[in-house]
């Protein structure tokens, strides 16, 4: 048995504005899933409606995809609630199993994280094909005999501090590669704007991942942009702005880099 998709066809017809029609939306993660998107897309759809009888700026879903085990919500038109909500679904995604809805554990298996129950675990790990193909059938699952004699072995979830420390290295290697280049040959050079693009992108996952009690009651505007970036599909996708970017690394990213370093120094002490 492989893992089935999402039916996406009940979130398009119940949110047509989050959905918006005629533009090309990158969705696919397991039905397992399908509750924790649906919770997520109705809270979304207020906000997208409110806004829309305000006359303001739309909400849009253009990308839904899980990563490193865990959903991914990328949207046009952000705001921190939005990122708070955003936040809440790919957490509970952690604990729930990405095939059927069960509650799972993030699990590494082959070098491949994945948010699994214990019923799916065991059949990715005795598969040799699809990461969710099993090889055993039960009409029900909870109540198969064997499960209980396979050790319970999930990936222990990774500290404030490694988050942190992936941000200052990744910002340290961005400032490394681009210490004695101008703004056009930084553009020119298409191998290594890729490469900052993928560092880009880790800033925004690890600093998405720093709790808020870590970052105090009113983060900085360097962190909400840090956090922002994430949610941006640009980064991995089509790349950003090249002015916004390149901004980014000569004024934001070394002011993320203090904080970094302070919070850093406050965790060790």
């Amino acid at each position: 048995m492989k893992m089935t998709g999402v039916d996406w066809r009940p979130f398009k017809a119940e949110f047509p504005i989050l959905f918006g029609a005629g533009k090309y939306i990158s969705l696919w993660v397991g039905e397992g899933w399908f509750q924790i998107l649906w919770d997520l897309c109705v809270s979304l759809d207020r906000i997208a409606r409110s806004r829309a009888a305000d006359g303001k700026p739309p909400v849009r879903i253009v990308q839904v995809k899980e990563k490193y085990g865990t959903l991914r919500v990328h949207v046009e038109g952000g705001s921190q609630e939005i990122h708070d909500l955003i936040d809440a679904a790919e957490l509970a995604s952690e604990r729930t199993c990405e095939a059927c809805g069960k509650p799972g554990n993030l699990l590494c298996i082959r070098e491949w994280y994945q948010t699994l129950c214990l019923f799916h675990e065991l059949g990715s790990r005795i598969s040799n094909g699809s990461s969710f193909g099993i090889t055993v059938e039960d009409p029900d699952p909870e109540s198969a005999p064997w499960k209980v004699l396979l050790p319970f072995d999930p990936n222990p979830p990774r500290s404030t501090k490694l988050y942190l420390e992936d941000i200052a290295k990744a910002i340290a290697d961005i400032s490394a590669y681009t210490r004695d280049l101008d703004r056009h040959e930084f553009q020119g050079n298409a191998m290594l704007r890729d490469a900052v693009l993928y560092l880009v992108g880790v800033i925004g996952t690890a600093s998405r991942k720093i709790p808020g009690e870590t970052l105090g009651p009113s983060p900085s505007p360097t962190w909400c942009m840090a956090r922002g970036l994430r949610d941006h599909p640009a980064v991995e996708c089509f790349g950003l702005d090249d002015e916004a970017l390149w901004s980014a690394i000569k004024e934001t990213f070394p002011l993320l880099a203090v904080e970094v370093g302070r919070l850093l120094r406050s965790i060790q002490s």
